[in-house]
């Protein structure tokens, strides 16, 4: 038996990120999902690093201003067990 693999993967890219969404919707694909400020916002509160409650702010600026609008809620998909 394989040993399972994380892998974290950061799209900027909505039409790309719809491929993966669409990937994993559809079973191609073995993923959980979630939006950039949705991790960040995870490792800040679940894992406690401090550093991810103002990373966000450094992907704004590193962007020059130039980033998407996230979806309301952010959706968060998480494969069954």
């Amino acid at each position: 038996m394989m040993g399972k693999e994380a892998l974290v993967l950061l799209v900027d890219d909505r039409a790309a990120r719809a491929v993966f969404v669409a990937a994993v919707q559809t079973n191609i694909l073995a993923a959980d999902i979630m939006g950039t400020q949705t991790f960040l916002a995870m490792l800040e509160r679940d894992f406690h690093i401090i550093e991810a409650g103002t990373a966000w702010q450094a992907v704004n600026i590193a962007a020059d201003g130039d980033i998407p609008i996230p979806y309301n809620p952010d959706p968060i998909i998480v494969r069954p067990s």
